[in-house]
């Protein structure tokens, strides 16, 4: 099968999927697939704390509100750090300070500050043509090197919702992370690049790229370390809230609640993947804006 009509049956497939069940995981892409078995992550019967840490870090449903939720519900019991014998801060603070919360205020809080702060000093037209020539080719060269990551945003949506062991969906958690992950990575990326197109200075440019790079990867590295410190944590997570993905789909089928429900219907998941997919377009449009107007 040639590249083009296997991508345009990859993208179908896609774009009926549900990247909160996963509802397309037991389809085949086209005839000439292999039939799927759903047993990607539940092949192995033993995993290692490692192997289960990466399979929850993967998982875009796990973010920041779910691993809140999970201290409400289970954290708060201490169990954990009662078989470790050991105080971990971190772990208690989450829910009594509510440290993953404060995470997403932050990155949210700091993103829209910072881009009213660039429109405001903002004072030239669309298409100003002022800069010099090695400020274009900077700006093209940031631009670049985001087109060649844009495909891998599609391949991360593909691959990280494909998991068979997962957090439960029936959550309004669950959903809020999920478009999180996605939808922020990716606004982030989209506005790096329109900043950088109306700094003047190549010094700001490359640190506002840098800036916004870090502030996109605060949530999973507060959870990557969080989890370093509080190993016990993996396996209480992974055995007791991760479900599968027949399980996961029961869950979701049975909740009727209301609020759940219109929340689903309410924050585009779908556009997620359309987003995606138009992404590489948008890197291009930006590497030609940028070399004629800047």
């Amino acid at each position: 099968m040639n590249n083009t009509k296997f991508a345009v049956q990859a993208i179908k497939h896609q774009l009926k999927n549900d990247i909160v069940t996963n509802n397309q995981l037991s389809e085949k892409i086209s005839a000439d697939c292999t039939t799927p078995t759903i047993s990607r992550d539940n092949s192995k019967i033993f995993l290692s704390i490692e192997e289960k840490k990466q399979i929850i870090l993967s998982d875009p449903k796990f973010g920041m509100f779910s691993l809140f939720l999970y201290h409400t519900r289970r954290g708060f019991k201490n169990k954990q750090l009662q078989k470790k014998n050991a105080f971990v801060c971190s772990h208690v603070c989450s829910l009594v300070s509510a440290l993953p919360i404060l995470v997403f205020i932050a990155q949210w809080l700091v993103y829209i500050t910072f881009v009213i702060a660039k429109t405001k000093e903002y004072d030239k037209t669309l298409c100003p043509n002022t800069a010099s020539f090695e400020k274009r080719l900077l700006m093209m060269g940031i631009a670049l090197i985001y087109y060649t990551k844009s495909f891998f945003i599609w391949d991360s949506i593909v691959d990280r919702t494909q998991s068979t062991k997962m957090n439960s969906s029936d959550t309004v958690c669950a959903i809020l992370d999920t478009f999180q992950e996605f939808a922020f990575n990716m606004l982030i990326i989209g506005t790096n690049m329109i900043v950088c197109y109306m700094e003047d200075d190549a010094t700001n440019m490359l640190l506002n790229t840098l800036g916004m790079e870090f502030l996109m990867d605060i949530d999973n590295e507060f959870q990557s370390i969080y989890f370093n410190f509080c190993s016990e944590t993996v396996e209480d997570v992974y055995n007791n809230v991760f479900v599968s993905h027949n399980q996961n789909k029961v869950l979701v089928a049975a909740n009727t609640n209301k609020c759940y429900k219109c929340i689903r219907c309410c924050i585009p998941l779908k556009c997620v993947n359309i987003t995606a997919l138009l992404y590489p377009l948008f890197c291009i449009i930006m590497i030609i804006f940028a070399g004629i107007c800047k």
